[in-house]
């Protein structure tokens, strides 16, 4: 006899056409307003170009959910393979739209 402590939930996942495979991203920029903010998710192609994959939008408050989510999975990282290398912050690229305002 099942119970609902038993049930698993199963989402259906539909991938964007275009995002089937996944692709390489070695930097995001971000920018805020008041009331969003917008990622990007880039690849370096020379020192004048990067390549944008993704741009999303999303509400401060899942802007403050992420960065916890993203916090805990380092964490869980960190546990299993050891600390992860420190580096430079990689130069931001300027002219993608995600500069910060304070509107």
């Amino acid at each position: 006899m099942s119970t609902e402590d038993d049930k698993i939930d199963v989402i259906k996942v539909t991938y964007a056409e275009g995002m089937e495979a996944p692709r390489f991203c070695e930097n995001i920029t971000m920018g805020y307003s008041n009331e969003v903010f917008m990622l990007e998710m880039v690849q370096g192609i020379n020192e004048e170009e990067v390549l944008v994959h993704g741009r999303y939008v999303i509400t401060p408050a899942h802007a403050a959910r992420l960065a916890a989510f993203l916090m805990e999975k380092v964490q869980e990282f960190e546990a299993q393979y050891g600390p992860i290398p420190q580096y430079p912050l990689p130069v931001q690229p300027t002219g993608t739209g995600t500069g910060s305002s304070k509107n």
